[in-house]
């Protein structure tokens, strides 16, 4: 928990000459008490500038660097991941209020490296002023605001695909300011200015001991989900190799309901926070977490209910008039999704916290494709086609 003399002494000289900060209020711990979320009061009495709020959000993390420890993989990628998140603010931000595209407002970005330490103070907006019903457990989302929901994603994945081209950022990524998978990154002392070359935090490569603490003859083992399968390695290569490589957008990364806010239980709008984990990707990566862990199961249980959300978001999707909407047939979305959802369970099956959501639902269909044998077959198929080396027959084994 921050000392309010400490927030005062790191955030007053971020804000506007003649602000003073009279109150503040501890809100939440950061993850293993990597620092603090507070809202603070302020006193515009004698500042000059127009339009202050009276209330901000400020997020300040404390981590010790990464590269003086032992190698830690979950350190290491949530240090990473709070330089990702003051990267987007301050520099990708696609924050349209006129689209309905709400993402919180940033007022001061503040990083600072010590020897030992790195350092990050946000200054946010205070989404209870606009934003006042939080969603903070599953089940809680009423029908508008799960279509609410749909809608922002759309509109965040379709928005970022013109946002990504007009800052000459090319499908595949390469760009040397994005952050790297969590080892690279700090193999190389990535400073960047990017976002994750790979959005979400459960992709493969940083999370392989996830899939060896899988055992052979367990549930998803014995379907095929364990590290001597190809299965595992083939759907993350098929899912960052898509057919048409224009669909790869902005991701949030973690998207569930405790990170939604709306203005009210009719949803006429909604703001997504916490952005610690954008970066590239599939839209389908998103719907994955999102409708598998916060939405009433029920949803999901209906008759078709499945096909009704999935084509509601590609409804959203075409509604953006994007070109590459309109080449996004239903039928490829699909495919795609059934990607990501194998995906996000090879996670959930080998990770510490285990399943949680819509549990069952989602293990069943799951369940139904890899037992499905021309599914699986075709997957791995177009995995080793499209990493056989030039001239060889000679595979790469690799989700990178």
């Amino acid at each position: 928990m921050a000392r309010q003399s400490d927030v005062k002494e790191r955030v007053e000289p971020l804000l506007a000459k003649g602000t003073t900060i009279t109150k503040v209020d501890h809100l939440a711990k950061l993850w293993k008490g990597y620092g603090s979320i507070s809202r603070i009061h302020l006193d515009t009495s004698k500042c000059k500038e127009a339009d202050l709020n009276q209330t901000y959000i400020v997020k300040m993390v404390k981590t010790q660097k990464e590269q003086d420890l032992a190698y830690d993989e979950d350190h290491a990628r949530k240090v990473l991941s709070y330089s990702v998140e003051a990267n987007f603010y301050r520099g990708f931000q696609v924050n349209n209020r006129v689209d309905q595209l709400f993402i919180p407002d940033y007022f001061a970005v503040d990083v600072l490296e010590t020897k030992d330490f790195l350092h990050i103070v946000l200054v946010l907006e205070d989404l209870d002023v606009l934003f006042p019903v939080m969603t903070e457990k599953r089940e809680t989302l009423n029908d508008a605001q799960v279509t609410k929901a749909l809608d922002w994603l759309a509109n965040f994945h379709a928005s970022s695909w013109s946002s990504l081209g007009a800052l000459g950022i090319d499908a595949l990524g390469k760009l040397e300011s994005f952050c790297p998978t969590p080892r690279n990154a700090i193999d190389i002392a990535w400073r960047g200015d990017g976002l994750w070359k790979q959005g979400g935090y459960h992709y493969l490569s940083t999370r392989m001991k996830e899939l060896e603490s899988i055992k052979l003859n367990s549930r998803w083992g014995k379907l095929g989900l364990h590290a001597d399968s190809e299965l595992p390695f083939a759907v993350d290569w098929c899912l960052n190799n898509p057919t048409d490589r224009n669909r790869i957008s902005l991701v949030h990364g973690d998207v569930k309901a405790a990170n939604m806010a709306f203005d009210g239980e009719d949803a006429d709008s909604m703001v997504m926070y916490d952005f610690q984990y954008v970066g590239l990707g599939l839209g389908v990566q998103d719907l994955a977490k999102f409708l598998t862990t916060s939405i009433p199961e029920s949803y999901l249980d209906s008759p078709d209910g499945e096909q009704k959300l999935l084509k509601q978001y590609h409804t959203f999707l075409l509604a953006k008039e994007s070109e590459v909407a309109v080449k996004y047939e239903y039928d490829a979305l699909m495919k795609d999704w059934e990607l990501a959802l194998v995906n996000w369970v090879r996670f959930l099956a080998g990770w510490s916290g285990g399943f949680w959501g819509n549990v069952d639902w989602l293990q069943n269909r799951v369940e139904g494709l890899l037992k499905d044998k021309e599914w699986v077959d075709g997957v791995v198929k177009r995995w080793k086609e499209g990493t056989e080396e030039p001239g060889t027959s000679k595979r790469r084994r690799t989700s990178k």
